[in-house]
């Protein structure tokens, strides 16, 4: 019996499915529909949602038929208002309205089909939304949405593609999956984090393609959904409860269907740098959420699953969170409840396991290189001092910190940003520059990635996070550095190898040129570069027993010499510029460099001086150009034609060679010189 009512459900949603798909293509096709006809196939569907909702809540829940009938007023109202309107020909399509009913009429539609289907197959998650949403029925409608939109879609350009990556990640979101356990979550969260990655680099696209309302309105809504979903992936995470999961992917699932059914005029605007900023707060929001979720669920997830001995009594079970959620005891039974809670948490083996895998090469958990500590238990759990203020500047360090130097966010980031570096490759017309664009793109997994999560040897700011950094590979890095940028100049490290010259040096970042110069930064930066000195000189004669540390006791630290490396670097990489990096419209790309507040790169820049040079072919062809496109391109703002008029090159400590100065030349006028190439 039990098999009849779960197969009547499973046919029951198809052909409601397939009834949906038939309504909205008859009503897509066409260029003008009756309002009436559009509102009397609203009240359809809404029909539909109500026998869905009523089928489930009387069947399998023993409810009673009367319940039945508000929802069916409800579903009514439509069909009524229809009746009360003057009919007319519309264009549905270009209407926000109509478009807004219908899209709201569906996604209730799935919700109720999702619903019957939870009931059939005994999913009671205490809650009606969440049994509603999390469930792979409403997975599997969302995945035929997409896949509809995308075939019957008038257009196929990057914002289609962009709507179709941003449905298929709401596919794979963990609760989707939730009854059957926490491996198939886990990659399914994996599959949704690297889909949804795609969707954020197609919005930077379609931002950048050109300042029409449509562009806008699609990247920037979309970007705020996307941090919506990763707002309730990162609760999820947290908490264990997938009520605000849910009913984020409720919102987005309706948002989306809108945005397929109304195309609003590609119209042009002024470009608005408020615009612009939006979005890139919403991106950057989102990315972070994504991180810090994907690397607490991924932490806690793969620990309980690979190495349940050490998670045991750190982890504990998901609970009810305040009564959100209440487990079905033939889910509880069969052991397919995920855990992670932090309730009840402790400091299993030594005070790190429940935060951080301390030896994560002699694990048997595959996944430790991708998350290898809990973000949350560390920012909550390590405090440093009584006051509330000190306190509160710890857990947003931590915060910033710890996710963006977690190695999926870190990896999230640099696939990102080798799209875009690989954009800037196609464009440039330089072939200096377009191989320059290749050494970035080589460098990204090796120096961001490879180098200071995975070994003991030192990239500022980077390393020390999973495998502590050595004193004998960190004064070979230091070497290998010095060689570099006497060979290269600062573009060695500060264009190659630093994780920010990534982020920046990309298309859709050069629109943030800086158009002024403060002239104090120049000194500014000399005061900067005094405790990385500090800092670089201390880590080795500490770690050599050449100088004896202080008798400090500090959170989570291999050692004193290790805390101030990993301290200063972090603060400043992971901390400062993620700031700078937030407000890039705001202070322009290449911030760090400009003004000079990474001494770490000011100390790379003394490299420029040895063999470095931006060396113009002709002073005379400089000298009669009245355009000055160089110095408008430099991201840093030096004044090359002063330079070059003056000594025929320039090579001031501030340039990161990116070669924007070389490829804005109107006359080819300009090269990069160095020991080694051009």
């Amino acid at each position: 019996m039990t098999q009849v009512v779960q197969w009547f459900a499973i046919l029951y949603d198809t052909v409601m499915m397939a009834l949906n798909f038939l309504i909205f293509w008859r009503l897509l096709r066409a260029e003008y529909v009756s309002n009436r006809a559009v509102m009397f196939f609203s009240s359809i569907i809404l029909y539909m949602a109500a026998e869905g909702f009523a089928l489930g809540y009387i069947i399998y829940e023993g409810g009673s038929p009367i319940a039945e009938l508000p929802a069916l007023v409800l579903a009514s109202v439509p069909l009524l208002v229809s009746g009360a309107i003057k009919p007319q020909n519309v264009r549905l399509q270009g209407s926000v309205k109509y478009s807004l009913l219908l899209a709201t009429s569906l996604v209730v539609d799935e919700m109720g089909m999702g619903y019957l289907y939870a009931k059939a197959f005994g999913v009671n998650l205490g809650n009606w939304l969440v049994d509603s949403v999390s469930n792979v029925a409403f997975g599997l409608m969302m995945l035929a949405d997409a896949l509809f939109f995308l075939l019957v879609s008038r257009r196929r350009g990057k914002p289609e593609y962009a709507l179709f990556t941003f449905a298929t990640a709401m596919v794979f979101l963990p609760n989707v999956v939730f009854v059957y356990g926490k491996m198939i979550m886990l990659i399914f969260s994996i599959l949704s984090s690297v889909i949804m990655i795609i969707n954020i680099v197609l919005l930077y696209l379609v931002q950048l393609s050109g300042f029409t309302f449509r562009r806008q309105f699609f990247a920037i809504s979309m970007a705020l959904l996307n941090f919506l979903m990763m707002y309730g992936l990162s609760d999820f995470a947290v908490t264990g409860s997938l009520v605000v999961l849910s009913l984020t992917s409720a919102i987005s699932m309706a948002w989306y269907l809108f945005a397929e059914v109304w195309e609003s005029k590609d119209v042009k605007i002024e470009p608005r740098p408020g615009l612009t900023f939006l979005f890139l707060v919403l991106v950057n929001l989102a990315e972070l959420a994504m991180g810090f979720g994907m690397t607490v669920f991924g932490f806690r997830t793969s620990l309980d699953l690979f190495m349940p001995s050490s998670a045991s009594g750190a982890m504990g079970h998901m609970h009810a969170a305040s009564g959100q959620m209440a487990m079905s005891s033939t889910m509880s039974q069969s052991g397919n409840m995920p855990s992670g809670t932090t309730s009840g948490m402790n400091m299993g083996m030594g005070g790190h396991m429940s935060m951080m895998r301390v030896q994560p090469w002699s694990s048997w958990d595959p996944l430790w290189w991708l998350f290898p500590f809990d973000i949350y238990s560390m920012m909550t759990m390590m405090k440093i001092s009584g006051n509330a203020l000190i306190n509160m500047f710890w857990s947003s360090f931590m915060l910033i910190m710890m996710t963006t130097m977690s190695p999926f966010y870190v990896i999230m980031m640099g696939s990102e940003m080798a799209f875009l570096v690989w954009e800037r490759y196609r464009r440039a017309k330089n072939l200096g520059v377009k191989r320059w664009a290749l050494v970035i793109l080589v460098s990204i997994p090796i120096f961001v990635v490879l180098v200071p999560y995975y070994t003991p040897y030192y990239v500022f700011g980077m390393s020390g996070m999973i495998i502590p950094v050595e004193v004998i590979p960190y004064l070979i890095s230091l070497g290998a550095v010095a060689i570099a940028v006497i060979l290269l100049g600062r573009r060695a490290y500060c264009n190659a190898v630093c994780m920010s010259a990534h982020m920046w040096t990309n298309i859709w970042y050069d629109q943030f040129k800086p158009k002024r110069h403060w002239r104090g930064w120049d000194y500014l930066r000399w005061a900067f570069l005094v405790p990385a000195i500090i800092v670089l000189v201390l880590y080795p004669l500490y770690g050599l027993g050449l100088l004896q540390p202080p008798a400090v006791k500090l959170p989570g630290a291999e050692s004193f010499a290790n805390f101030i490396l990993d301290f200063y670097g972090m603060f400043v990489l992971n901390y400062v510029w993620w700031f700078f990096f937030f407000l890039t419209p705001i202070f322009g790309a290449y911030s760090c460099a400009r003004q000079g507040w990474c001494g770490f790169g000011t100390l790379a820049g003394l490299g420029n001086k040895v063999f470095f040079k931006v060396k113009a072919n002709s002073v005379e062809t400089c000298r009669a150009c009245r355009s000055v496109e160089c110095e408008g391109a430099c991201p840093v703002k030096i004044p090359i034609r002063s330079d070059v008029l003056l000594k025929g090159y320039t090579n001031r400590i501030a340039c990161v060679g990116c070669g924007d100065c070389v490829e804005a030349c109107p006359y080819g006028n300009l090269t990069i010189r160095s020991l080694i190439g051009r």
